[in-house]
């Protein structure tokens, strides 16, 4: 053998050598690292939530009692239907966005064209009870016939050449009688909604105390802002909340955004509330 053909011969054998040691070390290193390596969990995926929904109802535009618009009228020049809506739909604005905090929200205003018909429904098929706050989530009932053989003593009459009228001073409110057992069926189907909220009367009152027709001329006094409500739950028809919010605030106070952003606001904080109260029990 030449000088020449061992040191190729050599040269390939050293060659085969290191490529086989680099192999086995790469493999060496990859089982290594393998082996240290923690395998990768796969996360657990988050089961879908599905928000309450609530449908609001505004009240009836023949529901809305104030004692301030003449007041208003002076400062901003709007007229008594402007001042009526603007608060008709500032309050309904209020309510929703509290409840957005944990439910979605559709409102019966949201689009006064395609939703008038379902409003329309609504008060065609409701009525309203002055019934006492304490009793605010008594179900409703059929009038019961009185059968005793005794009439009831009336609360009015004449004692002493003088007319006797009982008075009750327990709070009241407006509350929401269903008229129709398809109402509740019909929103829950076209809307989805789990709750509906009747706002049912809007009170905005002078709180004069003593001087009920402000004859000193004072302004120095406060006024009250009041949402009688009703939160039915539309798979059974049970009353959950109902009742009457109230907010004070300056008799100076003559801008309905101020009166909508203030008192709506803890108002729809209150009622809010209420609901989330009533559907735990």
């Amino acid at each position: 053998m030449t000088r020449r053909h061992s040191v190729r011969t050599f040269s390939i054998a050293a060659f085969v050598a290191a490529l086989m040691l680099s192999v086995g070390g790469a493999a060496q290193t990859s089982t290594t690292t393998k082996g240290d390596t923690k395998p990768v969990q796969k996360q657990p995926v988050p089961a879908a939530t599905t928000k309450t929904k609530v449908l609001i109802v505004p009240f009836s535009p023949r529901m809305y009692m104030s004692e301030i618009d003449m007041s208003i009228n002076r400062e901003t020049s709007m007229n008594y239907r402007q001042i009526r809506e603007g608060f008709r739909v500032g309050l309904n604005k209020a309510i929703a966005q509290e409840f957005r905090k944990t439910c979605t929200v559709v409102s019966l205003l949201d689009d006064t064209v395609k939703m008038k018909k379902d409003l329309d429904y609504v008060y065609e098929v409701t009525s309203c009870s002055y019934d006492p706050v304490g009793t605010a989530t008594k179900q409703q009932a059929a009038p019961k016939k009185d059968t005793s053989k005794n009439p009831p003593k009336t609360a009015t009459g004449v004692k002493k050449g003088q007319l006797a009228v009982e008075t009750n001073d327990q709070e009241k409110f407006m509350n929401t009688l269903i008229l129709s057992p398809n109402l509740l069926t019909y929103f829950k189907k076209k809307y989805g909604a789990d709750y509906i909220v009747f706002v049912n009367e809007l009170d905005l009152k002078n709180e004069l105390g003593e001087d009920p027709y402000n004859m000193s001329g004072s302004d120095d006094y406060r006024r009250s802002a009041s949402a009688h409500y009703t939160v039915v739950a539309t798979a059974t028809g049970k009353r959950i909340a109902a009742g009457k919010a109230k907010s004070f605030f300056s008799a100076k106070t003559n801008k309905p955004q101020k009166i909508i952003d203030g008192q709506f606001s803890s108002i729809s904080k209150t009622i809010f509330e209420k609901f989330e109260a009533g559907r735990k029990l």
